[in-house]
């Protein structure tokens, strides 16, 4: 693996051929149409979006890509005690959405 710092929005991500790709950006829908082309088919794009504003504009841009099987699954979170086993708080916090949608 390889980690480099570069802006995708501008630039994409200057390569080819891979199985998944994670968007956890401001604005991800600028992004997926350079994801869609660095992905292989049967590959998947993956957005982690706080709002649910985000979510809208990433699913919008994902159908008019072509992508399939677009799913949204919201993320939970609840602190866990482990003895004796029980949440910590009676409250469960969002802390976001996660998209995803793969090339045929």
């Amino acid at each position: 693996m390889k980690i480099e710092k570069r802006d995708v929005i501008v630039k994409g991500f200057g390569k080819k051929g891979a199985n998944l790709v994670t968007i956890d950006l401001r604005e991800p829908h600028k992004v997926l149409p350079h994801a869609y082309r660095s992905l292989n088919e049967g590959g998947w794009a993956f957005c982690h979006c706080p709002v649910i504003e985000q979510v809208k504009n990433v699913c919008k841009s994902l159908e008019k890509l072509g992508f399939s099987d677009i799913r949204v699954l919201q993320n939970i979170s609840q602190e866990w005690k482990v003895n004796p086993t029980r949440p910590t708080k009676p409250e469960i916090g969002h802390t976001a959405f996660l998209v995803f949608g793969r090339k045929l």
